[in-house]
């Protein structure tokens, strides 16, 4: 070698050397960090969010077609307002589920998912277009032509859901196929440096470690230095590998969270199901309820309709009455006229008494016989118009008790049966009501069991979307976990370098007593 290479250039060469190779570790490491760092960015970026945008889009795939069954629903119940909500919702689920795909599109996915994104476009105009056309003949009241549509309509949706089924899968395989490569990177890395840090290392300390003893004085303490330069390194690659680390725990710790969440709506989806179940057996329970509450309406209905018939010949029966209580009046009052008649007669008799007793006076003798039959007739006559004026005024007083019985009779029954009469109206007319709520009620008990089993299929249906959710989440988790685990390995290949840092200061030290014993 040549003489001007002292030793202590050597030594000098070594440290730069050595420096050099920590330095290009650092860097190395560094880079590798930024690249983990980025992979992870974009798949919180892309994945996470081609992934969000799918499972919406695949629930507004679903939500299309409950909208479209609830327009048939609608035209059934003969419900114009259903079939134009259905229309409204069907154009908004247009705009949005396209919007979703879009979303997906634009994001930095694989030219063959976007590919796959764009043949979905294609078949979501064909589906959207088949949904609007079915609610567009219900509206206008075709329903055999929607109902054929709805034929198209059906193959459309099964086309599409296998379609978003494939996008699905394609974009967790290349989530997964992303987090392989990123952790098998960052091991090969961590692997190649920790070799040629080793290797760099021995070769260089085997090739300048002669005839440094000679000029150790020179160089330990420019040795100091560049020991104090690499440990602040070393510090910052632990800092580096302790921040990476903590940010895949993070990552694990939110993804955890994300699950358990996800757990929690699996969960409450799942009692909502139950009770939607139970709704409907309710539903179904109240229908028969209101079913037999109605017919005991009618039934109520049709005995007043017989109480009415009943008082109404209770009333024909009583005029009846009254009217034969006026005939016992009439005959009456022509008893009374003969009254009058024999008053009359008795009022001649007592004349024609008293004219026989004159003339039996003026005979004389012959007269007397005459006179007493005379006086007789006279108090026959008497008597007879006592009795007369007796049954006069029996039957004055008669008539008096019969017609104010009579009136009173007619009084009474006519506001009893007034009464009676504003009673039953009131009572058919509650009755009614009552006939008219029960039947509405019916309705609505019958719409709320069609839709709790609309909102069951739905849940069902909800239920599948988020297990797959799940399964994804899964494949990310695991796939954190690798990344975490690469990290804890480059931070213990950083400690074996700063271990190695212990052990070059224990040698300096070393070689700073030689020298001071050498001097």
């Amino acid at each position: 070698m040549n003489s001007r290479w002292t030793i202590g250039k050597r030594l000098s060469l070594l440290a730069v050397l050595n420096f050099l190779i920590l330095l290009t570790v650092t860097i190395l490491f560094n880079i590798n960090i930024q690249s983990l760092g980025s992979q992870l960015v974009a798949i919180g970026s892309v994945q996470i969010p081609a992934i969000r945008a799918l499972s919406t889009t695949d629930m507004i795939h679903d939500g299309l077609r409950a909208t479209v069954f609830r327009a048939f629903v609608g035209y059934y119940e003969k419900n114009s307002e259903e079939i134009k909500n259905a229309k409204e919702e069907c154009e908004e689920f247009t705009v949005e589920i396209k919007s979703q795909l879009e979303k997906i599109r634009l994001l930095d996915v694989a030219a063959e998912t976007k590919a796959e994104v764009a043949s979905a476009l294609g078949l979501v105009d064909r589906y959207t277009t088949e949904a609007n056309h079915v609610i567009a003949l219900l509206n206008e009241g075709k329903v055999k032509d929607a109902l054929n549509r709805k034929e198209d309509f059906q193959k459309s949706f099964k086309e599409l859901e296998i379609l978003l089924g494939s996008l699905g899968e394609k974009i967790e395989t290349e989530t997964s196929a992303g987090f392989t490569a990123t952790n098998t990177r960052v091991r090969e890395v961590a692997l190649l440096i920790a070799g040629l840090t080793g290797a760099l290392s021995i070769i260089l300390f085997v090739i300048m470690g002669k005839n440094l003893v000679q000029s150790v004085s020179r160089i330990v303490e420019r040795l100091e230095i560049q020991r104090d330069t690499l440990q602040q390194y070393t510090g910052s690659l632990d800092n580096s590998v302790e921040l990476a680390s903590r940010s895949a725990e993070q990552q694990a710790s939110a993804i955890e969270e994300t699950a358990s969440a996800l757990e929690q709506i699996n969960t409450t989806v799942k009692r909502t199901a139950e009770n939607a179940k139970t709704l409907v057996e309710s539903s179904k329970s109240s229908s028969d309820t209101v079913g037999s509450g109605r017919s005991g309406v009618i039934k109520m209905i049709q005995g007043m309709s017989g109480i009415r018939a009943a008082n109404e010949r209770i009333d024909s029966q009583v005029q009846i009455s009254n009217n034969d209580m006026q005939g016992i009046v009439k005959l009456i009052h022509t008893i009374e006229e003969k009254t009058k008649v024999i008053n009359d007669i008795v009022f001649q008799t007592k004349l024609l008494s008293f004219n026989a007793s004159v003339e039996a006076a003026r005979a004389g003798e012959q007269g007397k016989g005459f006179s007493v039959v005379a006086d007789e007739v006279g108090k026959l006559a008497e008597m007879s118009g006592s009795a007369a004026a007796e049954i006069a005024a029996l039957i004055e007083k008669s008539v008096r008790s019969v017609t104010q019985t009579v009136d009173a009779s007619r009084e009474g029954i006519s506001g009893l049966m007034h009464e009676s009469l504003k009673r039953l109206e009131v009572g058919e007319e509650v009755a009614n009501d009552c006939d008219r709520s029960f039947k509405l009620v019916a309705d609505q008990v019958e719409e709320v069991r069609v839709r709790s089993s609309d909102i069951s299929n739905a849940i069902n249906e909800q239920t599948q979307g988020l297990n797959e959710i799940g399964k994804a989440i899964d494949v990310f988790n695991s796939s954190i976990q690798g990344n975490l685990n690469a990290a804890k390995q480059t931070s213990e290949i950083a400690n074996g370098i700063r271990e190695q840092f212990g052990d070059l200061d224990l040698l300096m030290r070393q070689l700073s007593s030689l020298v001071k014993k050498s001097a």
